[in-house]
């Protein structure tokens, strides 16, 4: 029980900073597309995701090509869910910022479900 309350609190530390690479990083290419903004800005918190939560927070000691394909396949599947709930909410009107918002929380529950449960499953 302790390790897991650990493991989660480390998740959500890795999750805010990969939320904040992806906020900080979208809103400093707010001069381009905002759907390609939002694209290659959830690219770059996913990188980071996954070497913090890899190293820090699962502590696996798998080499990464082990781990980075199922990483990936998780990561293609919320992105594409992620700039999709982003573009709908977009066109419904919505501020930027709330389709960020609810984009990014979607991917956050997502990915930790499949982090926890498949990409590192074994190295608890």
């Amino acid at each position: 029980m302790k390790k897991n309350i650990s493991e989660g609190l480390k998740y959500l530390g890795v999750g805010m900073g990969a939320v904040g690479i992806d906020f900080v990083s979208y809103m400093l290419m707010s001069g381009i597309d905002p759907s390609i903004a939002k694209g290659l800005s959830y690219i770059l918190g996913a990188c980071f995701a996954f070497f913090a939560n890899k190293y820090w927070t699962f502590q696996s000691k798998h080499a990464v090509h082990r781990e980075v394909w199922k990483f990936a396949v998780l990561y293609i599947l919320t992105f594409s869910a992620n700039v999709g709930i982003h573009a709908v909410l977009l066109n419904l009107g919505m501020h930027k910022l709330v389709g960020f918002t609810f984009a990014t929380g979607f991917s956050i529950v997502v990915n930790y479900i499949g982090q926890k449960f498949w990409v590192f499953k074994g190295q608890r």
